[in-house]
């Protein structure tokens, strides 16, 4: 595959899919991205086998992007997340990495968008790795996780070894710690890129690219970034970027970026952007001056929640929408860490102990019918015991 022909094609960096087929390999890769990140996802069909089922790869990459009519024109990056599915090896198998980095520039240069480019700026790489059965090579194997992470010295990669640190029981439990990593979105899917059992891809199910035929303009349903992260196996290979020749097309047509981040005013009337990414990245004096009542919640990550300054996070003055789409289990509250409890309404207070378990709420001497019951987030109303409310009271404005 010439990754500078496809590097070199401005419909490419436009979100354009790219297409390649021989005979025996199937190849598509395309991008999507907006100022705060970019991904690339590749499908992979090596054909000499009836066996072999493809290999999908997806790359995202978070950080500030430069953007000019619709063309992705590189940036700095700030962490990197990758996933890998191979169901054709000796296991049925899958690996998310999740990489701490020292920041880096990119720009239209394919070699830059994978992992193991992102391996010389890691200054932590965190890997879940899931094996499944495969019939044809490992049949009654059980299910398993492991978490590994990666020898670093000096900012580099040692010997490409990597320490198991935790073994898991359950896709729910790989999910919590995928989750916990900042995977969120496409990621979180326990046949990264397949329907249930490897029956069939189903990636182009989750994004969006542009395909162009001679006569008319057609939107394909698809997924999108990433990148072929790599993985070994005693049995079988994947398909890889390099090395492989062929016949090869670039099709695709000019697309508008549409998924600009919203924004919010700080106090000095600023316009700061506000995605995930971009949110943990402000500074302190930044997160104090922001207005959160702008604030959408409902854009929240796992990387959200551990990683945001929640000292400067002035959480009464979240909107109710906002409240409503809160995660109050990982809200930091108190302490020289957490959000001040000055702000806070009632409703604010009892929900996060509720949904924290913060001793035992007293029922009996709380005042429901001053609630904002249109405040409740999903996980308050799970862990509130409704049969020990004082309906009392209520009124239909405290539902509002």
């Amino acid at each position: 595959m010439n990754l500078q022909a496809i590097s070199s094609s401005k419909n490419f960096w436009k979100g354009a899919l790219y297409k390649f087929e021989d005979g025996k390999q199937e190849y598509k890769t395309w991008i999507k991205f907006d100022s705060s990140s970019i991904s690339i996802t590749e499908v992979s069909h090596n054909k000499t086998s009836p066996k072999n089922l493809p290999a999908i790869g997806h790359n995202k990459f978070y950080g500030s992007f430069k953007i000019e009519q619709g063309e992705f024109k590189g940036g700095i990056v700030s962490a990197v997340k990758t996933a890998y599915a191979s169901p054709s090896m000796a296991y049925k198998d899958q690996q998310w990495m999740s990489y701490e980095v020292f920041q880096y520039e990119i720009d239209q240069n394919l070699n830059k968008l994978n992992g193991n480019d992102a391996k010389k700026y890691a200054k932590d790489i965190t890997i879940v790795h899931q094996k499944k059965e495969n019939p044809e090579y490992t049949k009654g194997f059980k299910d398993e996780w492991t978490v590994q992470s990666a020898k670093i010295k000096d900012g580099k990669e040692v010997d490409n070894k990597y320490i198991t640190t935790d073994k898991i029981s359950s896709w729910t439990t790989a999910q919590q710690k995928l989750q916990s990593l900042g995977f969120d979105g496409i990621f979180i899917d326990e046949y990264f890129g397949y329907s249930t059992g490897f029956s069939a891809v189903d990636i182009y199910d989750s994004f969006s690219f542009y395909e162009e035929s001679n006569q008319n303009q057609v939107q394909l349903p698809t997924s999108g970034g990433g990148s072929l992260a790599g993985t070994n196996s005693s049995k079988g290979t994947s398909p890889s970027l390099n090395g492989v020749t062929g016949a090869s097309t670039i099709i695709g047509q000019e697309s508008s970026n549409k998924n600009e981040p919203p924004t919010v005013v700080d106090n000095d009337s600023k316009v700061v952007e506000l995605t995930n990414l971009k949110l943990i990245q402000l500074t302190k004096q930044e997160l104090i001056k922001l207005d959160w009542s702008s604030v959408k919640t409902s854009t929240f990550t796992a990387e959200t929640y551990s990683q945001l300054d929640w000292s400067t996070v002035k959480v009464g003055a979240f909107s109710q929408e906002s409240k409503k789409t809160l995660d109050w289990q990982k809200v930091k509250i108190g302490g020289a860490d957490g959000a001040s409890t000055e702000a806070l309404s009632t409703t604010d207070l009892f929900q996060y102990n509720a949904a924290n378990g913060k001793a035992v709420v007293d029922y009996k001497k709380t005042n429901f019918n001053q609630f904002k019951f249109g405040e409740f987030s999903e996980t308050s109303y799970e862990a509130i015991n409704w049969s020990k409310v004082n309906f009392k009271g209520i009124t239909a404005e405290t539902y509002s």
